[in-house]
């Protein structure tokens, strides 16, 4: 049964219950907070480890960039790393700081939207790819050429840039 007293108890783990978490804002313990920071910094070590091979291996042969479907896995490649990354330094400051400058936080997360966002049209201009490679097999060595990608990337990138300025003035059409 509940009382009044236990309501407000601030070491009553009852509000927290209540209120969903939002009044009881309990901090993780000095050894938690660090084992959450070991284990969120080996994994983003191994998958850039991961990364990184595959990009040594893209950059040290030639064959790698004379081909689309590369360039673009390359993009991919680079387009995750730079996401898990943000990511990964978001969660450790988190933990670090109590506080952080609004303008680095919105820099930060700026771009952890944009990588995220960037990946759908990355995988899209992917299977483009494909599947002029498939159903056009003798012209697609006219279609698909190596600056397309490149191209097609920084297209991306300002259309990203673009909704992430309309989303922050406010200026989004709605349909």
């Amino acid at each position: 049964m509940l009382n009044s007293s236990s309501l407000f108890d601030p070491s009553s783990n009852i509000t927290s219950t209540l209120t969903g978490g939002a009044v009881g804002n309990t901090k993780d313990s000095f050894t938690n907070a660090l084992t959450k920071n070991i284990v969120a910094m080996m994994v983003w070590l191994v998958l850039s480890v991961i990364n990184g091979s595959m990009v040594h291996t893209f950059l040290r042969h030639s064959f790698f960039y004379e081909d689309p479907r590369y360039i673009m896995f390359i993009y991919m490649v680079v387009n995750d790393a730079l996401q898990l990354s943000l990511v990964t330094t978001l969660y450790v400051v988190s933990y670090i700081f109590r506080q952080i400058h609004a303008s680095i936080c919105c820099l930060l997360v700026m771009t952890a939207v944009l990588t995220t966002r960037s990946t759908p049209l990355i995988l899209a201009g992917m299977a483009v790819e494909r599947y002029l490679s498939i159903c056009y097999p003798l012209r697609y060595s006219h279609l698909s050429t190596v600056p397309k990608p490149s191209f097609e990337a920084s297209v991306e990138i300002l259309a990203r840039l673009d909704e992430s300025e309309n989303v922050r003035t406010g200026s989004v059409d709605r349909v």
